[in-house]
């Protein structure tokens, strides 16, 4: 369904826009349309890095590591269960405020999660500036960042988050970008939503509901107008109608 999709859309978008409406990644279209020669032959070994020790002074690390000196002593430091160490003393409280300060001069995350929520926020802060609604689709994708997913999962029970403080102030920043994020909430479903939107966007385009009958699809581009595909000059419309069969 996808690729007859893209296949349609192409020739009317291009492949950049149409991978975005389908899902569908770009660097697949182009290895698959321009693949790469194979080479005969067996593969040449990876040449060396120019720091790497040589084998001679490996060996002298290791006996130095392996004498009675470091028997009991492990040669690498846990860095990472030392940084979780340290979130969690200052969720706690327990850590001083000039440890906090210095990590933090190093760019400390105190918050891994609300990171990761950032970055995911601004992927449907894009999404909804192309497609007027947070309704995506489970395959939508922008910024890079399966924002369809993503919202799928939000929108679960404890999706938000377990914390009530976390989970209501994502609540908002949700609503920020689209009141109606969440279309379970007021009663109707995602597709619902993303179909009222579309509908929505169509008439205030400049279409009539004489127009939109069966077989009628739209997709936002904001480069794009209110024509049938193929058009010369379209009227500068947020939209784009694609007549289909009844």
């Amino acid at each position: 369904m996808i690729t007859e999709a893209f296949a349609a859309l192409e020739p009317v978008v291009g492949i950049k826009p149409a991978c975005e409406l389908t899902g569908r990644s770009r660097a697949t279209v182009y290895r698959q349309r321009h693949p790469k020669p194979r080479v005969a032959g067996p593969r040449r070994a990876p040449a060396a890095h120019p720091a790497a020790l040589s084998e001679l002074e490996q060996e002298r690390v290791l006996s130095v590591l392996r004498s009675q000196r470091f028997v009991d002593k492990s040669p690498a430091f846990p860095l990472g269960r030392w940084l979780s160490d340290q979130r969690r003393a200052y969720r706690a409280g327990t850590m001083c405020s000039t440890r906090a300060d210095e990590l933090e001069e190093l760019g400390m995350v105190w918050d891994t999660a609300d990171t990761a929520f950032a970055e995911n926020l601004a992927a449907a802060r894009a999404y909804y500036a192309q497609a007027g609604t947070l309704a995506a689709p489970r395959h939508a994708t922008a910024l890079d960042k399966p924002v369809g997913q993503w919202l799928t999962n939000l929108r679960r029970p404890d999706g938000l988050g377990k914390d009530p403080e976390r989970a209501a102030r994502r609540a908002e920043q949700l609503a920020a970008i689209d009141p109606d994020w969440n279309p379970g909430q007021l009663g109707w479903t995602v597709d619902w939503q993303r179909h009222y939107t579309g509908l929505t966007t169509l008439l205030e385009g400049g279409a009539g509901l004489d127009d939109i009958v069966p077989g009628v699809t739209h997709h936002r581009r904001p480069a794009l107008g209110f024509g049938e595909p193929g058009t010369a000059a379209p009227r500068a419309l947020p939209v784009t109608v694609v007549r289909g069969t009844a």
